[in-house]
């Protein structure tokens, strides 16, 4: 079988060859296209070592991006190519590096120290598919299998157990008996692995369109109790509330593909048993750990605080005093968040109420209504200039115009809000 190969990558493995440097094209590109996909990166493995490949491309712009992992960077205007020598490597004793690189001679050399049977599958034109742990018989039957031992691979790297968790998620694949087993029994040990590196597959995870059987798995490995032990679906597994569990899963499957939707809807229960403080307390924590970012923190905590304690707007001034906590991008986020839970719950009245919901928010940003303080047609140096001292009481009248205009929109031009701050506030001046 031939392989399709981008003409820029094939031009890059072409020299190599020619060159006499033994290349191939190897992992998720070929395991892509070996099931009819269209790779998104293309990396090659080469007998070339690190300082040969830039020699061999110094018309290019080749990036030495990893020097110790023998990885070069070569940057076309179509693309970027990863070009690794062939290696080996030891444990990963700090749960982030392997102990030891050492750059071996051949492919299959190479192909053994890989985590997934799919991914250990190579290509060149010369010698065609290269696949000494039959990867094409697991993607034929939908397995993800361990190139060897599973205990030893995944003892080499524990974050590979998450890994094999998250292409199960997005392949749609199942997890080999043995493998599985060995997720289970070391479970525990995933918090040697760094928080950086857990983060960024657990975002993958919660980023697939197939979320909810990825974290399902990560529930029934024990992974997730290791990973995030105080979210809510961790503790309704401890307690063995089955319906609890198809109500978060239900609300997965439900939401848009947004990490901070799907982090609050981890930290969401049917029937919350904790006050919110508590709730949006352990998401803080919890994300903290795993070096979310503040923003991300800050949006996952939000939405949690407001789907606990929602009530619908009574009028529009309200849906603009909600906005305005939440803030402009956030809110689509939380209706997003609350229909899910409205279709989970089979709650029809409230999907059709919050689909009218959307349509007064959709209004008030089509019409440019003011939300922030950002938006008003006055700041605090006008303020200043019409003779207040700077200090707290600008911050207080700015907040003040600021309710008069949520309730009328109109009232927001540069030369009404002078004449409100004239006719309410300069004789009381200090105060009011």
């Amino acid at each position: 079988m031939e392989i399709s190969i981008p003409l820029y990558t094939d031009e890059i493995l072409n020299r190599l060859i020619e060159n006499g440097y033994d290349s191939y094209i190897v992992g998720g590109s070929i395991r892509d296209s070996l099931m009819g996909k269209t790779p998104i990166d293309w990396d090659i493995t080469t007998l070339a070592e690190p300082h040969q490949v830039i020699e061999l491309f110094k018309e290019k712009t080749a990036i030495l991006t990893g020097e110790k992992y023998g990885t070069v960077t070569i940057v076309c205007h179509e693309g970027k190519v990863e070009v690794t020598t062939f290696r080996s490597e030891g444990n990963y004793t700090d749960g982030r590096h392997p102990d030891w690189i050492r750059f071996e001679k051949n492919i299959e050399n190479d192909l053994s120290r890989r985590d997934f049977t799919i991914n250990a599958i190579a290509y060149n034109r010369i010698r065609g598919i290269v696949d000494p742990y039959k990867g094409r018989d697991d993607i034929l039957s939908k397995t993800i299998r361990t190139v060897g031992n599973p205990i030893g691979r995944f003892n080499e790297d524990r974050l590979r157990m998450i890994r094999a968790i998250r292409f199960s998620t997005s392949l749609c694949f199942e997890l080999e008996e043995n493998s599985l087993y060995a997720i289970k029994s070391l479970a525990h040990s995933i918090e040697e692995v760094s928080s950086e590196r857990i983060r960024e597959e657990l975002f993958k995870i919660l980023a697939d369109d197939n979320s909810a059987e990825g974290i399902k798995k990560l529930l029934h490995t024990d992974l997730l109790k290791y990973i995030l032990p105080e979210v809510k679906i961790v503790q309704e597994y401890n307690k063995g509330n089955i319906e609890s569990i198809k109500y978060i899963l239900c609300l997965l499957n439900n939401t848009p593909a947004i990490i901070s939707i799907r982090m609050a809807v981890l930290f969401k229960g049917k029937k919350p048993l904790e006050k919110i403080d508590c709730i949006t307390n352990a998401a803080y924590a919890t994300m903290k750990e795993l070096c979310f970012s503040n923003d991300l923190i800050k949006e996952t905590v939000l939405l949690i605080e407001h789907f606990e304690k929602f009530q619908l707007p009574k009028t529009k001034y309200h849906t603009k005093v909600l906005i305005k906590e939440i803030g402009k991008d956030t809110i689509y986020h939380l209706i997003a968040l609350l229909k899910a839970d409205a279709y989970c719950k089979e709650d029809n009245a409230m999907i059709n109420n919050l689909l009218k919901l959307k349509n007064i928010i959709d209004d008030i940003f089509n019409n440019k209504e003011p939300i922030e303080l950002a938006d008003l047609d006055i700041n605090g140096n006008d303020i200043v200039r019409m003779g207040f001292d700077e200090g707290e009481i600008i911050g207080r009248i700015l907040k003040d115009l600021m309710l008069k205009v949520l309730k009328t929109p109109e009232l927001n031009e540069k030369v009404k809000l002078k004449r409100v701050v004239t006719e309410t506030y300069l004789n009381k001046k200090g105060g009011f």
